[in-house]
């Protein structure tokens, strides 16, 4: 499957950001949270471009990863809920779901959206700035408190997992 990645950097120019994002991912690819990524893609139309965090596309691709994140936590939390109370545990671990209508999606995947494993669009900050996934607003704002806006850099990644 492939993701759109983002990561965050520290750096002094828009090279030395894309290069450091693309260290970053090499590391998470040796980690093997990805298999590989792929800088000609097509999939997404910002994939392998650089922005500074300041100007208004390094904020809305910002925006938008966190926001991506959100909407899913808050689809998988409402999915899992229901979930819960209407099937047995049996059911819920064998993803095997009596066919009724619902408002909400059924399967266990949406346990993994949940527990932070998986979303739309991933937000990482790299040994610059967090140095792994940046799963809320909450660590985003953590993690760039203390920098400088104008040495933040953001880099958009096609990765395969």
């Amino acid at each position: 499957m492939h993701y759109l990645i983002r990561v965050v950097g520290q750096a002094e120019s828009q090279e030395e950001a894309h290069e450091n994002a693309l260290d970053f991912v090499d590391d998470l690819i040796e980690r093997r949270e990805f298999d590989y990524y792929d800088l000609d893609s097509q999939r997404f139309e910002e994939n392998g471009f650089t922005h500074q965090l300041v100007s208004a596309m390094g904020q809305l691709l910002i925006q938008d990863a966190l926001k991506a994140n959100r909407e899913a936590f808050d689809r998988a939390l409402y999915a899992v809920r229901m979930m819960l109370a209407h099937y047995t545990d049996e059911q819920i671990y064998q993803n095997d779901f009596p066919d009724e209508l619902r408002d909400y999606h059924v399967s266990r995947h949406e346990f993994a959206v949940v527990g932070g494993y998986t979303h739309d669009c991933y937000l990482y900050g790299d040994d610059t700035v967090w140095g792994d996934k940046i799963q809320t607003d909450k660590d985003y704002a953590l993690a760039v408190q203390d920098l400088d806006p104008n040495e933040l850099w953001v880099t958009s990644l096609d990765v395969h997992y």
